[in-house]
């Protein structure tokens, strides 16, 4: 009897941090080196290049996008969408007294939430982690969380706030570049914060994403001469390397 073919093993790189979430010394969390976004277009041709799509590239791009166009056609109909890799369920916030009368307009958003589908929740046993050792924490973030949608490094809801968590992430020092920023992973636009920082810490800061950003898929960035000490001369860079999705 003829053995099984083994399954392609696929590696993914990480570096450890400092776990500053609890008290415990000595402790880490990986974060995985995420590699670049890849748009529909990139997707389809690398199934086309690697003779996986049983359509041709064009078709393939039509198909796609056409399934995207129904799927927000019938979100705004109320419908979740299902799919192996994600479900999108609506989700309506405010808050209502018992007549159904809103106590806070401001908060009458629909907004969606993401789920991992279960052909995505199988793939992690295909994948061979290598640990690359520890990661340059002269700041770091560690987790970002959407106020709105109490979500932790998914969604980002234009207009509200997400909370920052980090290490040495305040922001704080006289250049001109110091500030929060939303880099459009697309486009690579840089939208800077605007609105003063509601909390601006060492370990936490808490922002606003700005009203009027575009949807798209977005890190964040924190420019500051921040440190234990003397204020650094130049601004450095903290980036989020998490992708994170407006909609």
């Amino acid at each position: 009897m003829a053995e099984e073919p083994n399954e392609v093993m696929h590696t993914i790189s990480a570096k450890l941090y400092p776990n500053y979430l609890t008290k415990q010394e000595g402790t880490y969390i990986a974060r995985t080196k995420t590699e670049a976004s890849l748009s529909v277009e990139e997707v389809c041709a690398a199934a086309t290049t690697r003779g996986k799509a049983t359509q041709s590239y064009e078709i393939m791009v039509m198909c796609v996008h056409d399934f995207i166009e129904e799927s927000l056609y019938q979100l705004e109909d109320g419908f979740s969408i299902e799919t192996k890799l994600f479900s999108i369920h609506p989700k309506l916030g405010g808050i209502f007294d018992k007549l159904g009368k809103l106590i806070d307009s401001n908060k009458q958003k629909v907004s969606f939430t993401f789920r991992i589908g279960s052909a995505l929740r199988r793939v992690s046993d295909k994948i061979n982690i290598v640990i690359e050792g520890l990661a340059d924490t002269a700041g770091y973030i560690g987790r970002i969380q959407d106020v709105d949608s109490e979500t932790f490094d998914q969604d980002l809801t234009p207009g509200g706030n997400i909370v920052i968590e980090g290490h040495k992430i305040k922001v704080e020092g006289d250049s001109p570049e110091i500030g929060v920023y939303f880099i459009n992973q697309t486009s690579g636009v840089k939208i800077r914060v605007t609105k003063r920082l509601a909390e601006n810490r060492d370990a936490k800061i808490i922002a606003t994403v700005p009203a009027d950003i575009p949807s798209g898929i977005y890190r964040i960035e924190i420019s500051t001469q921040y440190t234990k000490g003397t204020q650094l001369k130049n601004p450095r860079a903290i980036i989020y390397e998490a992708d994170l999705t407006i909609v």
